[in-house]
């Protein structure tokens, strides 16, 4: 069977930050009891251009692979490559800006569900570009990000993003149907899929 190609487009109709919540959280007890293989991150250094890799296995689920993403120009170009751990046959090339985004941010929401007092209201942000996008989604429950970034401009594009957010939440646009339109303390929704308010 040839291997899959996932685009952007279909990660986002078929991934959200409650799935990577979930996968990370089920993977990291494995990781403690030895049960992953993981490398740490290897870099390819050129004039113009940097690749790098990041390579794993997970013998439960029978899947090994890497990430590989360039940067180069300012831009950086993210894949996943899956292969069957036992024949070696391409499973999946996934593009992987969307899925690499949800699953930092999921890491750091599973930290801050072990972690984080259980009263936590807020979460500072040290940085305001695309992976804190993540990081807020993740965060769940909270009525309040602030964003530390010294790019002026993209904490004003995080606080605009929040905004957007709200302001589809008050329109009826709640993805999820439990979310019923509610609004914690008057203002926000509070279910894990939203983003929260902004206080720079």
């Amino acid at each position: 069977m040839p291997a899959l190609y996932i685009t952007e487009a279909e990660v986002a109709a078929h991934i959200d930050m409650e799935t990577a919540l979930e996968a990370v959280a089920n993977i990291m007890p494995a990781y403690v009891r030895g049960e992953v293989v993981d490398y740490p991150r290897q870099r390819v250094r050129l004039p113009h251009s940097m690749m790098h890799m990041l390579q794993a296995g997970i013998p439960a689920y029978n899947l090994t692979g890497y990430k590989a993403y360039t940067s180069a120009g300012g831009k950086a170009r993210f894949w996943v490559h899956l292969y069957d751990a036992t024949t070696g046959e391409a499973v999946a090339v996934i593009e992987a800006d969307l899925l690499g985004m949800l699953r930092t941010g999921a890491a750091g929401g599973v930290a801050a569900r072990a972690l984080a007092r259980a009263d936590s209201q807020s979460v500072a942000l040290f940085g305001a570009g695309w992976q804190a996008e993540g990081q807020v989604r993740a965060g769940g429950g909270v009525s309040e990000s602030r964003p530390h970034s010294g790019q002026r401009p993209q904490c004003r594009a995080h606080r605009q993003l929040l905004r957007t957010h709200e302001r589809d939440h008050r329109a009826g646009h709640c993805p999820r149907a439990q979310c019923g339109g509610r609004r914690a303390r008057g203002r926000y929704c509070r279910h894990r899929h939203h983003l929260a308010q902004a206080a720079v």
